[in-house]
């Protein structure tokens, strides 16, 4: 009887700590992001001469883009940076995307990266994307042949 309670006592704590780890596709406590969608983090950037922090999604220390909303048919206008990388300027990236929910794939934007605009940045570009459907996006980042990245968004 002594051993049941133990291993029902140990079976509980064993739950609860599973219970209070990240969730799948969350942040993993390095930012606020729905579920399944890529983590948010925060940069330092210069906006009319002042210190401006700025939300954005990706990968912190590699790549992401300003933080905007995204809903299917409407094209939006978003910066990406890319960080620690001081040979990317002039390569053209491909921005791909696949609906987690439909399995859709569509190409989303084609740039050219210039010398970094913000603090930090190696390479910065600007993209006009479009989304045709609502879901769980995977982005997918091309430079030449090679994938250097993923990102996952939420499109209203």
């Amino acid at each position: 009887m002594k051993n049941l309670v133990k291993f029902i006592a140990a079976l509980l704590v064993l739950v609860l700590a599973a219970g209070c780890g990240p969730k799948a596709g969350g942040t993993g406590g390095s930012g606020k992001a729905g579920e399944g969608e890529s983590p948010i983090f925060t940069i330092e950037k210069t906006v009319g001469g002042k210190p401006v922090k700025q939300q954005m999604r990706g990968e912190e220390g590699k790549f992401g883009f300003e933080e905007v909303p995204f809903i299917a048919t409407q094209q939006e206008k978003t910066m990406w940076h890319f960080f620690n990388n001081p040979d990317l300027p002039g390569n053209k990236i491909v921005i791909t995307g696949e609906n987690q929910d439909t399995k859709e794939t569509a190409e989303i934007a084609r740039v050219t990266l210039s010398q970094g605009m913000t603090p930090g940045a190696s390479a910065s570009a600007t993209a006009l994307m479009l989304f045709p459907t609502k879901g769980l996006w995977r982005i997918d980042v091309t430079i030449g042949d090679k994938l250097f990245g993923s990102i996952s968004i939420r499109v209203k």
